[in-house]
């Protein structure tokens, strides 16, 4: 049966667009007679009611906007799924409590990471802080027969995760566009950046944050093991100066990228593909940029940081202590936020 067109120029909707259905629901809620009921349907959740806006002709539901649209887990299956993937569990362990195919599960983990990425980049798009010491690293891991970089940007006074990059170099190119992607949730450029001797970062700098003070941490080797430690500033500024900036902040006595590095290890033993040595890995790049998502999501709002706790006290994660929120959230609440 053909959909029947509408005949003259449409009205724009004054609730909003269809993704964002905030103001549908609210209309709804109250009564609105431009809005009305468009009948149910049933899921293993339960029944879930739908809405018409005779206005947009758009319809819509309330997980419209949110990882539950089209979703037929319960929502306690999604919170557990998530909780587990991030903690490394199995994919085909994960498909096996499900009693569904492994495909399933990892399109179902696709589809909560996309959501959850337009989520938090609204968010440190909205609210854009000052970062004063931002700590950049990177590692490599095969995905799919190919080694790929993944680059780690860290806010070194709240212990914030910035959006990861993955690309297949670690040459020019993929630097600025790694400080680029962080850049565009800053207020400003920070006052300090710390990261390894590569050249990559100092040429990066340039184009992305030129008024930042760039040290650089270069360790020499002998046989696996670190037998001599540089730091040197990169911009000219002397080296003092820097150190007092460090201490003054509580981030130590000395130039380094320790918070960074050892989040680094904590997202490589999150998952038993990036672990070094480790015979998995994963298919391609889209699962690995899922998973790191999924791992920022949980880091940033979820999960209470020790060190934020010795520091100030109190349950504290990263994004509370960035003034992104006001208490540490829950994979609930991500789940359930719309979508921008």
């Amino acid at each position: 049966m053909a959909r029947r067109r509408l005949e003259g120029p449409r009205l724009r909707c004054p609730y909003g667009a269809r993704r964002k259905p905030k103001g549908h629901l609210k209309a709804a809620r109250a009564g609105r007679l431009t809005v009305h009921g468009h009948g149910t349907y049933q899921t293993k959740a339960g029944s879930v009611g739908r809405w018409k806006c005779l206005i947009c002709g758009g319809t819509f539901t309330h997980k419209t906007g949110t990882a539950r649209a089209y979703s037929r887990q319960t929502l306690e299956e999604q919170e557990t799924m998530l909780d587990q993937h991030v903690k490394g569990s199995p994919i085909r362990t994960m498909a096996r409590e499900q009693g569904v195919n492994v495909r399933t599960v990892e399109r179902r983990i696709r589809k909560a990471a996309g959501h959850m990425d337009r989520v938090t980049n609204q968010m440190l798009k909205e609210r854009r802080g000052r970062c004063l010491v931002l700590e950049v690293d990177e590692f490599q891991t095969p995905v799919g027969g190919r080694w790929h970089w993944v680059w780690l940007g860290l806010h070194a006074e709240t212990r914030l995760l910035a959006p990861p990059h993955i690309s297949t170099g670690r040459g020019k190119r993929e630097a600025k566009l790694f400080l680029r992607k962080v850049r565009s949730g800053l207020e400003g450029d920070p006052l300090l950046r710390e990261s390894d001797g590569h050249r990559s970062m100092v040429v990066a700098r340039k184009a992305w944050m030129p008024s930042s003070v760039h040290a650089q941490i270069i360790k020499k080797r002998r046989r696996g093991r670190v037998v001599k430690v540089i730091r040197r500033v990169a911009t000219g500024q002397p080296m003092e100066m820097v150190e007092a900036l460090v201490g003054l902040l509580g981030l130590g006595r000395k130039v380094s990228i320790n918070h960074v590095e050892r989040l680094n290890l904590t997202i490589r033993w999150g998952s038993k593909r990036l672990m070094k040595g480790s015979i998995a890995k994963f298919r391609d790049a889209g699962h690995l940029r899922s998973f790191l998502v999924l791992f920022l999501a949980y880091y940033n709002y979820i999960r209470p940081h020790l060190g934020l706790q010795k520091l100030w006290g109190g349950s504290l994660t990263p994004a509370m202590a960035a003034g992104l929120t006001a208490k540490p959230w829950t994979w609930r609440d991500l789940i359930l936020m719309q979508a921008p």
